[in-house]
């Protein structure tokens, strides 16, 4: 009986469980294991950011998606999907953030999904957009900038762009307290965005 045919199916076996074992490694791994550089969000696209966040925090009514309750995450993932071309993130923020409602919106020239949540004075818009015009080094880089006294945090996956902008009228909303909300809701974000695209109840996330 030769047995050298099963060794290399055992061998084989072996390094593609590794290698699949070091994917999932570098793809879910805390960002504390991976150490990756943050990058400064281009200019006119945090002044976008900025602009049309300070539009939907002032206007008293956060929803804009007709026929779509506010409390259905999946029911707006759905209408959310059907205008747009790549990943968008639908979540609850942790930290005692309330979701208020979502809206299809203008970010420049790109088209993008707007969630906004509150917590007292604060605000905070969740942003998913295309990154096809904007520089990255590499899949799931974390961005971060303060403009106009506005902290600005994300990260990219896949052909998605997601940042969290906020705003406060005492400016204690700090850069610090956003990258902190980018670090706590991202590991679940990527695994909701990779390939299988299954939300859970808590989180909703699509491509079209």
């Amino acid at each position: 009986m030769r047995l050298w045919p099963i060794a290399a199916a055992a061998c084989l076996c072996l390094f593609s469980v590794s290698l699949m074992a070091m994917q999932v490694w570098k793809t879910f791994a805390p960002r504390t294991d991976l150490a990756v550089k943050s990058l400064d969000i281009p200019t006119d696209l945090a002044e976008n950011l900025v602009a049309r966040h300070d539009i939907a925090a002032s206007q008293p009514d956060h929803h804009y998606l007709p026929g779509v309750p506010q409390d259905d995450l999946a029911a707006i993932r759905k209408t959310l999907a059907r205008s747009l071309d790549q990943g968008v993130l639908v979540t609850s923020l942790p930290d005692g953030w309330a979701f208020r409602g979502a809206a299809l919106c203008p970010v420049g020239q790109d088209r993008a999904a707007q969630l906004i949540f509150t917590r007292g004075n604060q605000t905070v818009s969740l942003f998913s957009l295309p990154n096809a015009d904007y520089p990255t080094s590499s899949n799931d880089t974390p961005y971060e900038s303060m403009t106009s006294g506005h902290p600005i945090a994300g990260f990219t996956h896949g052909n998605g762009m997601y940042c969290l902008v906020g705003s406060s009228p005492d400016g204690k909303l700090t850069l610090d307290e956003l990258k902190s909300l980018r670090d706590k809701i991202e590991d679940s974000a990527i695994f909701a965005l990779g390939p299988t695209q299954k939300p859970s109840a808590a989180m909703a996330v699509a491509s079209r």
